[in-house]
């Protein structure tokens, strides 16, 4: 177990951490840390992998799944705090786009040798959509803190508009290997 694989663990266990943080001891910073935390191990796993050489198979399998629990997670956290549509919409719209792109490489793994690479749309969707997270995580919700709620809000809207932009961007690499024929018996 390599260290890349080490940090992509640590963000599986950091998912049910996440949701104990947020539910049981109701402390917004401690719940933050912890994301912010995980987030990290993203981006660590990511460079020690490539620049220490460790890629591995299964962390090209684990890695993505591990994001998306994450996200999804506090997306899920995100509707729950906030109750409003200016919430709820871009996160449907983005667990949508995830398992929209999941489903698509899966597809291609099983049908074609071509793989989609991450996008540079997408890198900046996970970008913006971090950074709004650990923003609502954090839970601005008093007058002293209006403006940084908002920020979350809008960057969280953005990474919508992103997710709609870049997993367009994923469909239409991968149309030219869909089959739509229906198999004769």
């Amino acid at each position: 177990m390599n260290l890349p694989n080490q940090l992509t663990l640590l963000r599986f266990l950091s998912v049910p951490l996440l949701v104990c943080s947020y539910f049981l001891l109701n402390n917004p910073w401690i719940t933050v840390s912890l994301f912010i935390g995980a987030a990290l191990t993203d981006w660590l796993d990511g460079y020690a992998a490539r620049v220490k050489k460790q890629e591995t198979e299964l962390g090209r399998f684990l890695d993505p799944v591990a994001d998306k629990l994450l996200v999804v997670t506090v997306l899920i956290l995100a509707i729950n705090q906030y109750h409003t549509h200016w919430v709820s919409l871009p996160a449907i719209i983005i667990i949508c786009r995830e398992v929209t792109v999941s489903a698509l490489r899966e597809w291609l793994a099983r049908h074609s040798s071509d793989k989609i690479e991450s996008s540079d749309l997408g890198k900046a969707k996970t970008a913006f959509q971090m950074i709004a997270l650990g923003i609502l995580v954090a839970q601005p919700n008093d007058i002293d803190n209006a403006a940084l709620l908002s920020l979350g809000v809008v960057l969280l809207n953005f990474s919508g508009f992103l997710a709609i932009v870049s997993m367009a961007g994923y469909v239409k690499s991968v149309w030219p290997h869909l089959t739509f024929s229906v198999k004769q018996e």
